[in-house]
């Protein structure tokens, strides 16, 4: 080997050398700013998870504390007890309505006939509460009614 050749084996050498460490030096930094916008993802996505366990945890609480109400109102049909239901279900509407971004497309699927339920059964006990309360209807009407409800 003369001189000549080894000044290009040389220049191979530091050229191989010098494009490993750039490479080396390069993926280091793309992985470093990859990770630091991974984790500002996770600490995001880890941030609005939580939110929708806490929109789903208060929209379960509301459907199941309406549920407590209607079979309360189902032995207790007073007037008070129905402005009571009556302001819950729409609580419970609104709060469902204003989280909505939130929940998936089942679950909003799901309270829209909840909600048509909900509303069949508080406007049939009212129903029936006012009419059999009242005075001055007959009898007959009276048990006409009983047996629709």
């Amino acid at each position: 080997m003369d001189i000549e050749s080894l000044k290009y084996i040389l220049a191979a050498v530091i050229a191989v050398i010098g494009g490993f460490i750039g490479n080396i030096v390069f993926y280091n930094w793309v992985k470093g700013r990859v990770d630091k916008d991974i984790e500002r993802h996770k600490i995001s996505y880890a941030g609005l998870f939580k939110e929708r366990v806490d929109v789903y945890k208060e929209c379960l609480k509301l459907i199941i504390l309406v549920k407590f109400k209607i079979n309360q109102f189902q032995h207790d049909s007073s007037t008070e007890k129905a402005s009571e239901l009556m302001l819950l279900i729409n609580d419970m509407i609104n709060t469902i309505t204003y989280n909505r971004p939130f929940l998936s497309e089942s679950v909003i699927e799901k309270f829209n006939s909840l909600k048509l339920e909900l509303q069949g059964c508080f406007e049939s006990f009212w129903k029936y509460d006012r009419i059999i309360g009242r005075q001055n209807l007959n009898s007959e009407m009276t048990d006409s009614v009983s047996e629709d409800y």
